[in-house]
């Protein structure tokens, strides 16, 4: 260059690149002595390696900025999303000049992230490969952090992982963008190399921006998607439905109309669309609906109900309603809803006819009835499925001292108080699913005390098979119960002297021949042996049989007849049974020791309690034997429970169990045998009001 500039006699300008990256301007220009004679050669060196970077990124900024400018022209075009991430991940890897680019999209799992398109990777992984989020990768920390991250070193990265698919790539250094709104991201853009690189700010701006437009591209692609599904339901909706449906502008010109339209009338629905309601209607129909049509353009929700000729000649009943559409506090236009209730409306007369012939022949069968059962000597009732009565004979009204008129209309519950409907209304429920009910209780009559009934529910069944009400037939029976009662009390007096007899006497005198046997089996011993043990053997058994005379004395006369504890009785019973079944443990529980009752009831309790514990330990083969007296609401209940194998299904009753229900109906009391819902067994419970137990 010098040469040159000698040569030439002229300035040579020439830019050089140094080895550490530095670019100079070097000038070689020939240097002229006054006389204007070249007598050599002045070289300068102008540093300008600032202004050559200044001058690249604003290319690599241009470069960039026609990127986006492509990609947005794309989005305009109509682009599906998959060209448009094709597009952002290979123009970008070009413009940033690296080897790869990675477009993921978010799981709705939360959990991964799938490869959706990307550059550099290997063959066949786009669409497949799935990236963990969260601390597990690069991606799932961009989520997590909500801000764009940058790598410098990924084998030495402290704050997350880095995943297989860039291990695998060999890839050090990398940045990565959300994309979408951190709340709720799409996805992630990242961009990578195999090299270590400082990536600056301006990359990132430029990265932002490629995802901020791929983010907008999506959501308005996911808000079309929406609006066409959302029409294709509402026409699917509005033309399968039995019905017209029209939208109007305020000027009363139809702006919509369903098929429905084409049906009535004969008119294609494109033809009917721009005219006025009048002109598609007719003149007097459209001068009836628009009272109507403009209460709906006041703003107001409207009802029309009446007749409509048709342009045919048809007439037909309709009932149309209008919706206005209020936008900003004005009324753009009405929806218009218009069904065709001519069937309806002839089913709703003839309904009226058919009333009015049923009213009148129920009145005529409910005089019937009334005679009828009038001279029954029970009481006689008929409750709906809605458990109101209907009907009541004359005893019905003594008994609650009111007029049937006051009763009929009246709901069952209200009859009876709050403990007794929940005994009957199970029953009445059976009888309305179709079940015959029969059952003993004791009621609580506001105008008569508590009286024992044996009730009955019948189903009424109409001609279609359906259930319409339960016809109530019920005894009293208190008189009769107490009778029962007296002679029970009677025969438990006769059984408690039995019991006495055969411990005063009977095992007194066994016990005498027991001491006596002691004595002759002493003196035997002095002579030999073998008399010894044959006597030893005659005591075990007469012990044996005093034993269980005790216990059969105790059996007939327990200990609640002698001092009113029903607890200590039942706790006798139960160490007796150890006694008898080694076997079997029995476990006592007594919750209601302040409840005081009278003797009969407390013999009563006792030997129903005493059948049920010697079933269990008899035949049901258990090992656990649990009896409780507890208080459950406004009952004194007595329950034993086994842990055996269980109860039979359908099982015939014997005289043991026919005679604990007899004693259960005596007193008034509910007595039910169940399965064990939480274990093997069987949990026979005596549930007695607390005001039966005096």
């Amino acid at each position: 260059d010098a040469r040159d500039a000698m040569e030439r006699q002229v300035s040579i300008r020439k830019e050089i690149r140094t080895d550490s990256d530095k670019y100079f301007i070097r000038k070689a220009s020939p240097c002229r002595t006054p006389e204007n004679k070249i007598e050599g050669v002045v070289i300068t060196f102008s540093d300008i390696s600032e202004i050559r970077k200044q001058t690249e990124m604003v290319k690599v900024r241009e470069r960039q900025q026609a990127v986006v400018a492509m990609l947005g022209r794309k989005a305009l075009g109509g682009a599906s999303l998959d060209e448009l991430f094709d597009v952002c991940c290979r123009e970008s890897a070009r413009v940033l000049g690296v080897p790869f680019t990675k477009l993921l999209e978010f799981q709705p799992d939360g959990r991964r992230l799938l490869l959706r398109e990307g550059v550099g990777w290997r063959s066949g992984l786009v669409g497949r490969e799935f990236v963990e989020a969260g601390r597990g990768s690069q991606a799932g920390y961009t989520i997590e952090s909500a801000f764009p991250v940058i790598v410098e070193d990924l084998a030495n990265e402290k704050r997350f992982r880095g995943s297989e698919l860039l291990i695998e790539h060999g890839v050090v250094s990398g940045m990565s963008v959300i994309i979408g709104e951190p709340n709720s991201p799409w996805g992630v853009f990242g961009a990578h190399t195999r090299e270590r690189r400082e990536f600056t700010v301006d990359d990132i701006n430029f990265m932002e921006s490629m995802v901020n437009l791929l983010a907008a591209v999506i959501h308005e692609r996911d808000v079309e998607r929406s609006l066409k599904e959302s029409e294709n339901r509402y026409r699917l909706i509005t033309e399968s439905l039995p019905i017209l449906i029209s939208y109007c502008s305020p000027d009363y010109t139809y702006q919509y109309c369903n098929s429905g339209y084409e049906d009535w009338f004969g008119t294609k629905r494109e033809e009917i669309i721009g005219q006025s309601i009048e002109s598609v209607i007719g003149k007097k129909p459209f001068e009836k609906v628009k009272p109507s049509l403009d209460e709906a353009f006041a703003g107001n929700r409207s009802l029309y109900e009446g007749p409509l000729r048709m342009p045919s000649g048809k007439t037909r009943q309709i009932r149309v309603e209008y919706i206005p559409e209020i936008e900003h506090e004005s009324v753009r236009g009405v929806y218009v809803m218009v069904q065709d209730v001519t069937a309806q409306a002839r089913i709703q007369t003839r309904l009226e006819h058919l009333s009015r012939e049923l009213l009148k022949s129920v009145d005529e069968k409910t005089e019937e009835l009334r005679i009828l059962t009038e001279n029954v000597p029970a009481y006689f009732a008929f409750v709906d499925s809605d458990l109101r009565y209907r009907f009541v004979n004359r005893l019905y009204e003594e008994r609650f001292n009111l007029k049937s008129e006051e009763v009929v209309g009246r709901p069952f519950e209200e009859m009876f108080s709050e403990s007794t409907y929940r005994i009957l209304e199970p029953n009445l429920r059976k009888a309305l699913e179709g079940e015959t009910v029969e059952f003993e209780v004791s009621l609580d009559i506001v105008t008569d005390g508590t009286r024992v009934v044996r009730a009955r529910y019948m189903p009424r069944r109409e001609s279609g098979g359906e259930i319409s009400g339960v016809f109530v037939l019920a005894d009293d029976i208190t008189e009769e119960r107490r009778l029962q009662q007296e002679v029970l009390s009677a025969a438990e007096e006769e059984k408690a002297k039995i019991g006495r007899d055969i411990h005063d006497s009977i095992c007194q005198e066994l016990a005498g021949i027991g001491m006596m046997g002691r004595a002759l089996a002493t003196n035997l011993s002095r002579e030999s042996k073998e008399p010894r043990e044959d006597v030893e053997e005659l005591i075990k058994m007469i012990n044996k049989v005093t034993h269980e005379s005790r216990l059969l004395a105790r059996g007939v006369s327990p200990v609640v007849l002698e001092n009113r504890t029903l607890s200590i009785a039942l706790q006798e019973l139960l160490d007796s049974i150890s006694s008898l079944y080694r076997r079997v443990t029995c476990d006592f529980d007594d919750a209601a020791e302040d409840i005081e009752l009278s003797e009969s009831v407390a013999t009563q309790l006792y030997f129903i309690s005493r059948e049920a514990i010697f079933n269990a330990a008899r035949h049901s083969g258990t090992r656990e034997i649990f009896v409780s007296i507890s208080i459950v609401k406004d009952d004194f209940v007595v329950s034993i429970r086994d842990r055996g194998k269980g109860k039979i299904e359908k099982m015939e009753e014997g005289m043991g169990m026919r005679s604990m229900r007899y004693r259960a109906r005596t007193l008034g009391a509910n007595l039910s045998v169940e399965n064990n819902q939480d274990s093997p067994g069987v949990i026979v419970s005596c549930s007695l009001p607390l005001r039966h137990t005096r």
